[in-house]
């Protein structure tokens, strides 16, 4: 006896390229993504938020509870113009390179 039932629904073009871009990207199908997407709407919207995505969230969360000042926000450029300069440098990239680097990312998106 099947566990499951197949429904059949329709998206507009463009919203069923985005949700086929999203599952490919998460490496999930559509049923799993558009099963997860019924989950959080019979949740009100609230899932449970883990790795990365919590860390990133509670970032943004302290930035808008306590600002940084000018003088915290040129040292916080300065670091990252740091880290990047050393990224690009530990792949061999040089300023010149971003913009066709850009391109290539994203036509490498846009055609998956």
């Amino acid at each position: 006896m099947r566990t499951t039932k197949n429904i059949s629904i329709t998206f507009p073009t463009a919203m069923a390229k985005q949700a086929e871009r999203l599952a490919k990207r998460e490496n999930r199908t559509m049923s799993e993504l558009l099963r997860e997407a019924f989950r959080s709407y019979c949740t009100g919207g609230k899932r449970r938020v883990t790795g990365d995505l919590a860390s990133l969230l509670q970032i943004i969360a302290d930035a808008k509870t306590q600002p940084l000042s000018g003088q915290e926000l040129a040292a916080e450029d300065k670091r990252l113009m740091k880290v990047g300069a050393a990224q690009a440098k530990k792949v061999g990239s040089k300023e010149r390179d971003v913009v066709r680097i850009v391109h290539e990312s994203r036509a490498r998106r846009s055609a998956s």
